[in-house]
């Protein structure tokens, strides 16, 4: 299988699922390259700081791409950028970070492929390609990735907020703790929801080849888990909102604290789990045919 239609039918997955738009490299890829250019001089790193340097171009040419032209030399880039995450080796620092930018990434080519001058190529290959491993491979790794993103905006309002609540909570506020909690449970209660649509859609996915279908429903299992043990702290949580006193509330947030321990945890450890099916599903997807 050649490299083009390689990484077309893994982005024709992503596009069979509607990708309206297309995430350039964040303020962290940034950080990414230029720490890697100044930390690292040696071949073994070549792979991961080339592919930083293709996203971050990559994003750059997505600013100003218009014409289908254009957008065939940010699909190339994009490409580019993966092939290289791909070339870095095992034993290399950065290569969870690399297995990781790879599925950050797809969304992105089938974006600037959607655009392009094989635009009606790339749909007609879609008729064809859904029986494919590869394309199996893509629509199960979009949903990895979105899952991935949904447990970092968790981790983002719930630590960070938490934070923010311990000092609030020195300073003695009452209303502002309150109204700490509830921005916590608006983000908990959304991601468990947006957790339940992903589940359905991993049920919906049809798979032909046995080994993507185990991974498949081990995957919708640690999804389903995650939105349950969402649900568990947001239920916890919740307790506190129709606290009146700060007195009570001091106690219950520190009741809910202890009670909401083990979920927590339990939501740490299957972040990993994921992590480690997603790197297990890469090697065996990037086997090819």
């Amino acid at each position: 299988m050649s490299k083009w239609l390689k990484y077309s039918l893994s982005a024709l997955a992503l596009l069979s699922v509607t990708v309206t738009s297309c995430n350039v490299p964040s303020s962290s890829d940034n950080n990414l390259s230029k720490s890697t250019i100044e930390a690292t001089a040696t071949d073994h790193e070549v792979p991961f700081r080339e592919a930083v340097n293709s996203a971050m171009a990559a994003g750059e040419a997505t600013q100003t791409a218009k014409t289908p032209e254009e957008w065939d030399n940010v699909a190339t880039l994009w490409t580019n950028a993966i092939e290289f995450m791909e070339a870095v080796p095992e034993s290399n620092d950065n290569y969870q970070v690399a297995q990781q930018k790879i599925f950050e990434y797809q969304p992105n080519l089938s974006y600037a492929l959607s655009n392009s001058s094989s635009k009606d190529e790339i749909y007609t290959l879609l008729n064809t390609a859904g029986t494919s491993k590869t394309y199996q491979c893509a629509r199960l790794a979009n949903v990895a990735n979105r899952t991935s993103g949904m447990l970092s905006k968790f981790e983002e309002n719930f630590y960070i907020s938490a934070a923010t609540l311990s000092q609030k909570i020195e300073n003695g506020t009452f209303e502002s703790v309150k109204a700490i909690t509830e921005q916590q449970l608006v983000a908990i209660y959304g991601v468990a929801t947006d957790m339940d649509g992903l589940v359905l859609e991993l049920e919906g996915i049809q798979v032909s080849d046995n080994q993507i279908l185990t991974y498949r429903d081990r995957y919708t299992k640690i999804v389903e888990e995650l939105s349950n043990l969402l649900r568990q702290v947001g239920d916890t949580m919740a307790l506190t909102s129709s606290i009146e006193t700060e007195t009570d509330l001091w106690k219950a947030l520190s009741d809910s604290s202890s009670q909401m321990s083990p979920a927590v945890e339990k939501i740490t450890n299957l972040s990993k789990q994921q992590m480690t099916m997603i790197n297990e599903l890469n090697s065996y997807c990037s086997a090819g045919e």
